[in-house]
């Protein structure tokens, strides 16, 4: 990101061409929003039946007060859910694999493959796949809906460097012989503690895409999204990172 666009957006009054792509970002969440909502009150009841919930009506106070068993719900739609969700997890995870990679050229067999085919696991081991796979299927049988998002994560932090007394002497008289400013960035160094694939699970609730193309085709729409709550505290550690900029004008909630 370039110090110019930095500075606009740490601005606390957007200019006029920040303020254009928010409002035109907005429009299109909203009205994403508003095209989702019509599967709300299914997704409720669906979920409800799924928990065995319903609601108490008059039946079941008159029964309450005479101390009589209210009506129950029998807990089918739980068993069914479930055992959808277990079948498609199995099917996924059948061979040592999730993801296998085939080969369409002799280039493509042996020691290539084998590492390709090892780094792909080792990324699914890290993330956690098979748990959150778990958590898509459910909402997938339960709304007919399941959201996963893939993003890449970097992690550091920042050590003393480890150098014999000899070499870190030569380096600063080096620098104060060239009138150079010793700086925080030469007695320490940047280690990486995690760096690769970070995988969510997103709720339907709060995933919204092009409504203008049905849901099969929502990667030919202009958007898609999804709404997530972040902690003040995660937004600072985003902008040291350089991801954001412009939380101190951020309002918190008493």
């Amino acid at each position: 990101m370039t110090p110019e666009i930095e500075k606009r957006l740490k601005a606390e009054i957007p200019d006029e061409d920040l303020e254009k792509l928010r409002r035109f970002l907005v429009q299109n969440v909203n009205s994403a929003r508003n095209g989702m909502g019509k599967f709300y009150p299914d997704w409720d009841s669906a979920l409800a039946s799924y928990k065995s919930q319903r609601p108490i009506d008059t039946e079941d106070l008159r029964a309450r007060q005479k101390r009589e068993p209210e009506k129950l719900t029998v807990p089918m739609s739980y068993a069914q859910v479930n055992t959808l969700v277990t079948f498609l997890f199995l099917a996924y995870t059948q061979k040592d694999s999730i993801f296998e990679l085939t080969p369409t050229g002799s280039e493509d067999y042996g020691k290539i493959r084998d590492a390709c085919q090892a780094i792909i696991d080792r990324e699914l081991r890290q993330t956690g796949y098979q748990s959150k796979l778990v958590s898509a299927l459910l909402d997938m049988a339960r709304f007919n809906l399941g959201v996963m998002k893939t993003s890449w994560k970097h992690e550091s932090f920042e050590v003393e460097k480890e150098e014999d007394p000899v070499s870190m002497l030569s380096s600063l008289m080096t620098g104060i012989q060239l009138g150079e400013e010793v700086t925080e960035d030469d007695l320490s160094e940047e280690v990486i503690s995690y760096e690769g694939n970070f995988i969510e699970v997103i709720s339907p609730f709060n995933f919204f895409y092009d409504i203008r193309w049905p849901l099969a085709r929502w990667k030919e729409g202009r958007f898609a999204a999804d709404e997530t709550a972040f902690h003040i505290q995660d937004l600072k550690s985003m902008e040291e990172e350089g991801k954001v900029f412009g939380t101190e004008h951020i309002q918190i909630f008493a």
